[in-house]
């Protein structure tokens, strides 16, 4: 099975595979142990099945969490596509508010008029930066609300660490795109 076809990376695969392996190699222990039971102690058969039962339980839980890291990978492949189209949306937005304001001001007839329509664009601008400022703060709270979601199992140590580095990186975004005040800027 190809990786592109599954959706698995090739050291995922192998991993699995790995496991799999692993797996029916301790089935088959387990089995043959059973088998040759007769010809051990009663203690030592038992200890032996007992030992291979771990085992294959241990192996079946290293399959589960290899699941869960693959799941975790596909999800935040997803995200950095969606970070890298939202950053090419950004770019785009800022170069028509750009094309925008040159425009504006390459049409004013008298220079009454550019006055007026640079202000004007000025007033747009500043309220558009505004705009993309929320939409930054707010596409950055949803990522690292994504990010630093608490697997299970996960220490209240760690989970308080990454607490603290989310909020000190949100109030870094916060006083980055604080709102300018439009009116005082440019006037009324």
């Amino acid at each position: 099975m190809s990786s592109g076809a599954s959706g698995h990376s090739r050291a995922e695969q192998q991993a699995a595979d790995l496991a799999a392996e692993v797996t029916a190699r301790a089935d088959d222990l387990a089995a043959e142990t059973e088998a040759k039971a007769d010809a051990l102690s009663e203690e030592t058969a038992a200890r032996a099945v007992s030992l291979a039962l771990a085992l294959s339980k241990t192996l079946a839980e290293i399959a589960r969490r290899l699941d869960r890291y693959s799941a975790f990978g596909r999800r935040s492949r997803k995200i950095i596509i969606a970070l890298a189209v939202s950053f090419a949306l950004d770019i785009t937005l800022t170069v028509v508010l750009g094309y925008t304001a040159f425009q504006a001001h390459n049409t004013a007839a008298s220079t009454a008029q550019v006055a007026h329509q640079v202000h004007s664009a000025q007033l747009t601008v500043c309220a558009n930066g505004n705009t993309f400022r929320r939409e930054q703060d707010i596409i950055w709270r949803s990522f690292i609300a994504i990010v630093t979601k608490p697997t299970p199992g996960e220490s209240e140590a760690k989970i308080r660490q990454t607490n603290a580095l989310a909020a000190s990186f949100l109030g870094y975004v916060e006083k980055v795109n604080h709102p300018t005040n439009c009116a005082a800027l440019y006037g009324k």
